[in-house]
């Protein structure tokens, strides 16, 4: 897959046909009118992204669900799965307690240990803070924690795409990114984050 198709299939168009680009692809919600083309898997069929829905007053079926699930299954942990076009990263959530920012921290430094083990790269995990002249938005994390007190946070892995500026990563090196995930999720609740 190039980058371009994963631009098309992912984030869609304007109805200009040029490609509805990160950030640009986020700052109109829901992503409808006429200057909208096709929409990518970013959306559904209402132009509703899920990660960015208004979570008091939902516009999407799919948000109340995921969040019923959260408040009824009470996780000690929720992941959300994302791409991108580098190396793998635990992302730090926001409008957390520090002590949940700080939980995710110590994933990520796990979950680096259990790549090097498998000669994988991983990106450097970065906190982030509430403020600024452009603070994070609150997000489908951040509401998946208020609702379910889970140790939320969204993982960044590569999407395999072939790119100039982008490190290649095989099948097999993506599923090992993946999976090794799910192993330093499970070690950590399993070892009280020891581990």
């Amino acid at each position: 897959m190039t980058f371009d198709d994963m631009r098309f299939w992912g984030q869609g168009t304007w109805s200009d046909n040029t490609f509805c680009a990160w950030p640009q692809s986020k700052r109109q919600h829901p992503m409808k009118g006429d200057n909208c083309g096709f929409l990518g898997c970013y959306f559904n069929d209402d132009g509703i992204n899920s990660m960015h829905d208004e979570f008091f007053a939902p516009m999407s079926a799919e948000v109340p669900a995921i969040l019923n699930l959260a408040r009824e299954e009470a996780p000690d942990m929720a992941v959300s799965l994302h791409s991108h076009h580098v190396a793998p990263v635990p992302v730090c959530p926001v409008y957390v307690p520090q002590e949940i920012k700080h939980d995710i921290k110590q994933l990520s430094v796990n979950y680096a240990k259990i790549m090097k083990r498998h000669n994988l790269p991983t990106w450097k995990f970065e906190y982030v803070y509430e403020k600024g002249k452009v603070p994070p938005t609150f997000n489908l994390v951040s509401a998946l924690y208020h609702v379910s007190g889970a140790k939320s946070f969204h993982f960044e892995c590569p999407h395999g795409i072939v790119h100039e500026d982008t490190p290649t990563f095989s099948m097999d090196d993506i599923l090992e990114m993946q999976l090794g995930l799910y192993e330093a999720m499970m070690n950590y609740e399993l070892n009280d984050g020891s581990k």
